[in-house]
């Protein structure tokens, strides 16, 4: 698959589903609450959730690691969304999976 991060990003918002997820149902979780946090972002697509909505969410961040399957992705996230928080790199979760079980 062979999807073009810039037309992917043309979405200047998230759906609503996700915002709520992220901005409400989290922290009432307790989530960005405790110090030094660490966070795995899977399906980070080219970075925006990661740096609009995730980053944020956590202020006392120490670093957010973020994966996806797709190399064009994670290369347009380094580029466009950098943040020395985010360390992003290709991995695909399943493969991860089927070789651990």
């Amino acid at each position: 698959m062979n999807l073009d991060p810039e037309l992917y990003s043309i979405r200047a918002k998230p759906l609503d589903s996700i915002k709520a997820h992220f901005t409400k149902t989290l922290p009432q979780l307790g989530w960005g609450k405790s110090g030094a946090e660490v966070v795995l972002d899977i399906g980070c697509g080219p970075g925006g959730i990661t740096m609009q909505l995730v980053l944020p969410l956590f202020p006392h961040l120490k670093k957010i690691f973020a994966f996806d399957s797709l190399p064009n992705m994670i290369e347009f996230a380094k580029t466009n969304i950098f943040h020395p928080k985010i360390d992003y790199s290709v991995g695909d979760i399943e493969e991860w999976y089927e070789n651990f079980y």
